[in-house]
């Protein structure tokens, strides 16, 4: 999946391959990508959506893990560059 979307343009991902990259992840990922969704449906309630992540449009469920992932990836580099402490996170 990673050469397929970093080599063409014009990749799309099946609903299997999405299944995949989410059963791929681990239970705090999968925790994460689960609560965003949760925040997402109640952020905007007119807009009817399945109740669980795993219901939504592969499509869908593919950005909001993407968007976890980078999110992550994110913390946890400026954790390890020593700019993130405890005391930051709760004030």
């Amino acid at each position: 999946m990673r050469n397929g979307l970093a080599h063409r343009l014009d990749m799309k991902l099946s609903g299997q391959e999405v299944n995949n990259l989410y059963n791929s992840l681990g239970p705090q990922t999968k925790k994460v990508v689960q609560s965003t969704y949760a925040k997402l449906r109640s952020d905007s309630p007119e807009i009817a959506r399945p109740k669980n992540s795993k219901d939504v449009e592969p499509r869908d469920l593919a950005v909001i893990i993407f968007i976890c992932v980078r999110r992550g990836v994110i913390v946890e580099r400026i954790r390890i560059e020593g700019k993130l402490f405890a005391q930051d996170l709760d004030p």
